[in-house]
């Protein structure tokens, strides 16, 4: 009886301590099946397969890998974003089970050349395969070692050969890789729907594709192309421009030339959020609402051509408030009416071109005040009177008031012009003789006197004038 209970502590002191020396001894662990994982500069998907004694956690070393999640105790997946960079790049993902940590090397490989100028060339590629780039065409004069040319043909392009070599492609280092900057396609003969992949030219500045037989809806996409500075869609006939868009595009551009498109008649809206400081939109059969809304929306137009339109009625009264114009030209426009006093506004403006019109009155003597004046064509108009302040402008070089009905004598101030190398005055009201200063002038003298000359030589500077006004030389 004693001996039992002798024993019987001992046996529950036994069974108690067997489990806490077990606990004591336990070793927590990440081992990897590999100690490096390579992936290819596209993947976007990845995984770590390892053993662990226990529950783990994880955490990535780089802002481009993400973990995504952990499977028991064997596999870890994780997201990374695809290497756009010019060099391969490397980070560490931690495993900790417990007090255990461990280290596995992820390597991204990156592209030859770069990325982004890889994504450049695969976008010309496609340009050129949707385009019938095999069929492009423009000829190029060659001299010859006899002296003579050969006309060849530039295009079209190796497809084996560097991007840099290709006939229109302009480029140029950004953020150390060589990227597409210019893209001058222009009358290549290109037939064909625009691919989308030309938007991946996410650095052109340049853009010109006008003269070609392209289709279909060509704006939306070019729209992602925010470094576009200078674009020439011009005489597409079978291309729409006129797109809704819900935001607006071309944050950079200031060269847009519109020459020649299908138009129905209005300049697209998108056209409104630009800020241009040059719209060329010839022949494009424009009205005068699309055309006055325009013009009102552009307060740093330097350069405006909109001539050959028939847009008709007065000179758009917004005009005269583009203080930063350089160049106008709305010739053949079926303008009517006078030129407004507001003309002395545009006090920077080098060339006026408002021929073939019905502009009629008297021309305003406050053309005095555009000093920088170069070029002044008004031809066939019905003007009626000549400001003889006009010769104020002292750096006219070209004057053409040709086929009015301006009335009076020949100002004899324009020989003080020092600029002016060409007047033409013919098919007017004029009367009188020629002034002995401006006949005596040595820039009129000693001029060609051919029967079709009607731009040098005295005479036919100035002659005829209408039925029953003569002008004696």
């Amino acid at each position: 009886m004693h001996l039992f209970r002798t024993v019987e502590p001992v046996y529950f002191l036994f069974l108690i301590l067997i489990p806490l020396c077990s606990c004591q001894h336990r070793v927590d662990s990440v081992e990897f099946e590999y100690k490096r994982v390579s992936l290819n500069y596209s993947d976007t998907q990845g995984s770590v397969s390892f053993r662990a004694t226990g529950a783990v956690s994880a955490q990535s070393g780089a802002q481009w890998l993400t973990i995504d999640r952990v499977v028991g105790d064997s596999v870890l997946y994780f997201s990374i974003e695809i290497n756009k960079g010019v060099a391969k790049r490397s980070t560490l993902i931690e495993i900790k089970c417990g007090e255990a940590v461990s280290d596995i090397l992820v390597e991204q490989s990156a592209v030859s050349g770069g990325y982004y100028r890889m994504q450049d060339s695969l976008a010309l590629v496609a340009i050129y395969n949707e385009c019938a780039g095999k069929d492009w065409y423009r000829v190029s004069e060659v001299p010859q070692f006899d002296g003579s040319t050969k006309r060849e043909n530039l295009f079209p392009w190796v497809l084996t050969a560097q991007m840099t070599n290709w006939e229109g492609v302009s480029t140029n280092i950004v953020d150390g890789e060589v990227r597409v900057i210019g893209l001058d396609l222009g009358g290549a003969e290109m037939v064909g729907i625009l691919p989308s992949e030309i938007g991946n030219l996410t650095k052109l500045q340049l853009l010109n594709i006008g003269l070609n037989d392209l289709h279909d809806d060509i704006i939306t996409p070019i729209s992602k192309l925010n470094e576009l500075l200078y674009l020439d869609i011009s005489f597409l006939d079978g291309s729409i421009i006129d797109i809704e868009l819900d935001e607006d595009i071309f944050p950079k551009l200031g060269y847009l030339f519109l020459n020649g498109f299908n138009s129905n008649g209005n300049l697209p809206n998108w056209i409104c959020g630009l800020n241009l400081t040059r719209l060329s939109a010839s022949n494009a059969n424009l009205n005068r609402e699309s055309v006055v809304r325009v013009i009102g929306s552009m307060s740093k137009l330097e350069l405006l051509d909109l001539s050959f339109n028939k847009f008709g009625g007065e000179i758009p009264q917004e005009l005269y408030e583009l203080k930063n114009l350089l160049e106008l030209n709305l010739s053949v426009c079926g303008l009517s009416g006078d030129i407004k006093r507001e003309i002395g506004q545009l006090s920077k403006i080098k060339t006026v071109k408002l021929a073939e019109n019905y502009l009629n009155g008297e021309i305003p003597v406050e053309i005095e005040k555009l000093t920088y004046l170069e070029v002044l064509n008004l031809a066939e108009n019905e003007f009626i009177k000549l400001p003889e302040n006009i010769t104020q402008c002292k750096r006219l070089q070209y004057v053409n008031l040709s086929f009015n009905n301006i009335e009076g004598e020949l100002f004899e101030q324009w020989a003080d012009l020092l600029n002016l190398n060409s007047l033409i005055l013919l098919g007017n009201r004029l009367s009188g003789t020629v002034p002995e200063k401006l006949k005596s002038d040595k820039r009129w003298k000693n001029r060609p006197t051919a029967e079709d000359e009607i731009v040098w030589y005295p005479s036919s500077l100035i002659l005829p004038q209408q039925t029953g006004y003569t002008i004696n030389y």
